[in-house]
């Protein structure tokens, strides 16, 4: 992982953490077991562990083994999200079964807000209260495949932006997209000496700015089942419901390998920012110039 995020930001962002878990409302009610919210924190606690125990490689050769994030704060009066990622060498995204798509997002923070409430049960005012309006409503997104000639895949690939966050707790406000059929990306197969890079997607996304200036950040990608057919895949029905008949291949190594973590809440870095999780990476996390 990379970031530009100076090292003074680190310090006085855990100061301002301390101050913000005092104002945590002392009445919150804990929803924590509301039955998506336990599966969220479930997939995110399995995805930390399996980043521990091996962090430089991605969860499977179906996710991407290079992802990039920038964020901008004004771009023609908009917050700026861009997104690169790359499947490299042995990874490729025709690795990933045909019922499964994949969902990156960068995760903001306001430990202002409460952790143990979860939407709809928070205040009406919460998705204002981030960097980027939480509700992504207006929201735009443009996607390049590959060196764009394979624009054309788009259409089968079944892209949207994922704005179902309906279970999130309420110090969270996601940013997202989906790729519904990421194995009907075709591949590059570009070699560059010892490197064949089989595909690569560049996102630009314009959000409506948040009341807030900035949002401490996390990040993640993940495999979620596609249940959409007949219709093309959509933030209301991508990850709703499992059918066990189309479960995660043990190929792939089961359930437990779906998720892959990109930046740990816990480094409290925040926006504006630029970093990425890099496989090939020679130290993380490291500082770009």
């Amino acid at each position: 992982m990379r970031s530009t995020t100076p090292d003074k930001d680190l310090t006085e962002s855990v100061a301002e953490d301390a101050e913000q878990e005092k104002e945590q409302d002392a009445g919150d009610v804990d929803l924590a077991k509301v039955r998506d919210a336990q599966i969220g924190t479930q997939e995110a606690a399995e995805a930390e562990a399996q980043a521990a125990a091996d962090p430089n490689k991605p969860s499977t050769r179906g996710h991407p083994n290079v992802t990039w994030f920038q964020t901008k704060d004004n771009v023609k009066g908009k917050r700026q999200l861009i997104v690169m990622e790359s499947w490299l060498n042995s990874s490729n995204a025709k690795k990933a079964p045909f019922w499964w798509g994949s969902e990156t997002q960068l995760y903001q923070h306001n430990k202002k807000l409460s952790s143990k409430k979860v939407r709809p049960f928070c205040p009406a005012d919460t998705d204002d209260r981030f960097w980027a309006d939480a509700r992504l409503k207006g929201a735009s997104m443009t996607m390049v495949v590959n060196d764009g000639t394979g624009d054309s895949s788009l259409k089968k690939m079944e892209t949207y932006i994922d704005k179902e966050h309906s279970s999130d707790e309420c110090s969270k406000g996601a940013i997202g997209f989906g790729i519904g059929k990421p194995a009907a990306m075709p591949d590059m197969k570009f070699k560059n000496g010892k490197t064949t890079t089989h595909q690569t997607v560049y996102v630009d996304m314009r959000l409506k700015p948040g009341k807030n200036s900035w949002s401490h950040v996390s990040a993640a990608t993940k495999y979620v089942q596609n249940n959409c057919n007949p219709q093309p895949a959509g933030t209301k029905c991508m990850g709703l419901g499992l059918n066990p008949a189309r479960n995660w291949p043990a190929s792939l190594g089961g359930p437990k390998s779906t998720d892959m973590l990109l930046l740990n809440a816990n480094r409290n870095w925040r926006t504006p920012t630029h970093f990425s999780w890099d496989e090939y990476a020679d130290k993380r996390p490291k500082a770009l110039k």
